[in-house]
């Protein structure tokens, strides 16, 4: 099962917001795995966050804009 989190555009991209992906990461037994966050248009307010290790989605982020 995939993540679902929504940030605000102001907080894109802070501290807080990567802490709080990689927190939903850990959850989902991807606890110190290398992460990418991928975006697939762009300008887009939809991103995933996917496992580099195993090659999966792990978080799907919604931006508030």
């Amino acid at each position: 099962m995939v993540a679902q989190v929504e940030v605000a555009a102001a907080d894109f991209a802070t501290r807080a917001f990567w802490r709080r992906l990689t927190t939903a990461a850990s959850g989902h037994g991807h606890d110190g795995h290398p992460v990418a966050l991928v975006g697939h248009t762009d300008p887009t307010d939809v991103y995933e966050l996917r496992c580099v290790q195993c090659g999966v989605q792990v978080v799907t982020v919604r931006v508030q804009r």
